[in-house]
């Protein structure tokens, strides 16, 4: 099973099921039709996904049941169906809610960013950027929305239109003083590299250098800064791998038979033509 745990995250404010029947209640939901929901809900709670995944379609299924009931009660099924790994299912039900009379502007927005988010954990990721696009268009995005567009991008080949969404989640979160963390700024590596921009690969290379060091990404620092012609930066990432990592493996004879005797110049690798390898490790899961 993938790992879904950030999508998770985003569905269950879908599921808060005391304030959502609650609300509900105050829109004309019945009591009775509320007794069920919550009896649901406890079934859930407990992992009884069968049975309260029946006891749901039971409500819908009733000739009377309200507007009101039925958005609750698909809420509540599409949550169930996605505990129970029925990813299609669980689609299936969220669209059927959007596609409801009357729903509140609220509610619509975050269906079509669930939707968003289960289409993408089921690599449909065009649906996935309609959908993420219409909660967009009514939502104020977070860094995270940002990145999550950025990623639907990357995940569709689209490598020049993630730089923007990026770039924004990425200022915002540092604007609010919000951790970014390590998964932006190699998607922002990456799309630097793709793009050859040497300064968004510097930016990159610097943020990952001060938060997340290692001798291999020092090492990377001073390859990917090659791979677009910085020879200033490379000189100085290089002199950065000697002073951290002086016993390093960048250090050996192979590798430094490949450079310039000169100490302040790398040129003989730039231009050579070496393949930009993907983002390894980027995690495609949308971020909350």
């Amino acid at each position: 099973m993938q790992d879904r745990s950030i999508s998770r995250a985003g569905l269950a404010c879908l599921l808060i099921l005391s304030e959502l029947c609650h609300s509900a209640l105050a829109r004309g939901i019945s009591e009775q039709e509320f007794e069920i929901l919550r009896e649901a809900n406890e079934l859930a709670t407990s992992g009884q996904y069968d049975a309260a995944e029946a006891s749901v379609r039971d409500l819908l299924a009733t000739s009377g049941i309200s507007d009101s009931g039925r958005e609750t009660a698909l809420n509540t099924l599409g949550f169930i169906l996605y505990q129970k790994d029925d990813i299609p299912g669980a689609l299936e039900t969220y669209k059927q809610l959007l596609n409801q009379d009357g729903v509140s502007r609220e509610l619509r927005s975050q269906t079509a960013y669930t939707i968003a988010q289960l289409s993408s954990v089921s690599d449909d990721h065009e649906a996935a950027l309609e959908y993420l696009m219409e909660y967009l268009e009514e939502a104020t995005p977070t860094p995270a929305n940002y990145v999550f567009l950025a990623q639907t991008y990357y995940s569709l080949d689209r490598y020049a239109e993630l730089i923007t969404p990026l770039e924004k989640g990425i200022a915002l979160a540092e604007e609010t003083r919000a951790p970014t963390k390590e998964a932006w700024w190699i998607l922002l590596l990456f799309a630097g590299r793709e793009a050859r921009d040497p300064a968004m690969v510097a930016r990159a290379n610097d943020a990952l250098m001060e938060h997340w060091p290692s001798e291999k990404r020092a090492a990377d620092a001073v390859k990917s800064q090659l791979l677009v012609g910085d020879i200033e930066y490379t000189d100085a990432a290089m002199r950065r791998y000697v002073d951290r990592y002086p016993a390093g493996e960048l250090l050996t004879p192979m590798h430094l038979a490949t450079m310039s005797a000169d100490s302040d110049s790398i040129r003989p690798l730039v231009g050579r033509g070496e393949a930009i390898d993907g983002p390894g490790g980027l995690d495609r899961t949308p971020q909350q």
